[in-house]
């Protein structure tokens, strides 16, 4: 099975034959235990919102972040999920090499590799519980 960002617990479930109750998915920043009571009173309130867009400027977003962090809004950056983000500041950093750990977010590699950028992999090991290890890295 090849790996993508966010899985495919759909296409999983049917080749493996598992329920979906057998399964902790773990290729996506997703609560396995679903949505908080909160979640789900936010979601019912902002029902009306569903004919609409979400603003692109995230003008409400940020004026909170900017009152709760007591920073400016213009200094903060808002994107829709770590993909963008990520996308969002290689574009703007645009690295010529960069290294990547392995085991690691399948979108590193997707976004280094649209800009030509030059990738070092560096392989967490399982006997270090894939915690980076210093001194190996600092000698690699």
């Amino acid at each position: 099975m090849e790996y993508e960002h966010g899985g495919n617990v759909h296409r999983f479930i049917k080749e493996s034959g598992k329920a979906s109750q057998e399964i902790l998915d773990f290729s996506a920043n997703i609560n396995p235990l679903g949505l908080s009571e909160i979640g789900k009173k936010k979601m019912l309130e902002g029902l009306e919102w569903l004919g609409h867009y979400p603003d692109p400027h995230y003008v409400n977003l940020k004026e909170k972040m900017s009152a709760y962090y007591g920073v400016t809004s213009n200094q903060l950056s808002v994107f829709n999920g770590a993909a963008e983000g990520l996308h969002e500041i290689v574009r703007y950093l645009e690295p010529k090499r960069a290294i990547v750990p392995a085991p690691a977010f399948v979108e590193y590699e997707k976004v280094l590799s649209a800009i030509q950028c030059e990738i070092d992999w560096f392989e967490l090991k399982e006997a270090d519980q894939f915690e980076m290890n210093e001194q190996r890295f600092l000698v690699t």
